[in-house]
């Protein structure tokens, strides 16, 4: 397992670098795996999220066991206040990188899909606390509705699939039952207004897909001690 280092966003040495590598994998030579079958460059982001340990030890598994859809994958992992401590056991032989990624720093985020280009991005990361982002609603939108993520993605790598871990609580729990789109109620707090209008930014991709979900309730962590649930 790699493991990138830096200060403040993506662990990038200087900007300078951050070009130098950018201009470098503007046109990079697609590793091929044993199969003959293009590698999968796959990013998740939050990955030391309670949400973020599952989806991660998941692909893991997959790695370990042969691929995803028969082709071997790439795996890029962020993370930005707890580092995830992957077991050796499980990323033995796998090629999986950490990388710390503020969300409130675009030039971070733009090196970052710049010198990947990811084949599939599930973006997980977020401020979740919902109290948190009530007392401070410009930190819940800078955090929560990363624009630059989605224009680097439009700039470097236009076909990525971006996946979008939104919530239920872009509906306002007045007018149920409710239809997907479009949502004519205003989020009744300040986390749901910054996942919502996420959400709109996502959806001006040609692959963005966003899933809505509720609260979660499952075992209490796979390598972290997160607690017992999402929120």
């Amino acid at each position: 397992m790699k493991k990138s280092s830096s200060s403040g966003g993506l662990k990038s040495p200087s900007p300078r670098d951050a070009s130098a590598r950018s201009a470098k994998a503007s046109s990079p030579a697609t590793p091929l795996s044993p199969t003959g079958a293009a590698r999968l460059r796959v990013i998740i982001s939050g990955g030391s999220g309670w949400l973020g340990q599952f989806v991660v030890h998941e692909f893991l598994s997959a790695m370990a066991s042969g691929g995803i859809a028969g082709r071997e994958v790439d795996l890029t992992v962020t993370y930005y206040s707890n580092e995830p401590s992957l077991p050796p056991a499980i990323t033995q032989g796998l090629n999986c990188m950490l990388v710390k990624l503020d969300l409130a720093e675009s030039t971070g985020i733009e090196a970052l899909i710049a010198s990947i280009k990811p084949h599939a991005l599930i973006h997980l990361a977020a401020e979740s606390r919902v109290g948190v982002c009530q007392a401070n609603r410009e930190m819940a939108m800078r955090l929560n509705c990363p624009f630059s993520l989605v224009e680097a993605i439009q700039q470097h790598c236009p076909k990525c699939l971006l996946m979008f871990a939104s919530t239920d609580l872009v509906y306002d729990g007045e007018r149920a039952p409710y239809k997907p789109f479009p949502v004519k109620s205003i989020p009744c707090n300040a986390y749901g207004v910054a996942k919502l209008a996420f959400e709109m930014e996502v959806l001006k991709l040609r692959y963005g897909c966003v899933f809505r979900l509720s609260n979660m309730i499952g075992p209490n962590f796979r390598f972290e001690r997160k607690g017992h649930k999402f929120l």
